[in-house]
């Protein structure tokens, strides 16, 4: 992924399905592991996150 995706970009990358069933997503960054962020399909991404995708 470049240096300005979003989860949006990730979703589609993985599979067409998980953008068109999109929920939301958790974030969880480098560095501050124990903080889950529920997020949107517009949150921006930066290196060494981590993902996890929900669909509906």
């Amino acid at each position: 992924m470049n240096e300005h995706s979003c989860i949006k970009d990730v979703a589609i990358r993985i599979h067409k399905s998980f953008y068109e069933l999109f929920d939301h997503a958790i974030v969880i960054r480098e560095g501050d592991r124990q903080k889950r962020k529920r997020v949107g399909l517009d949150y921006l991404l930066i290196d060494k996150d981590i993902i996890e995708i929900h669909t509906t």
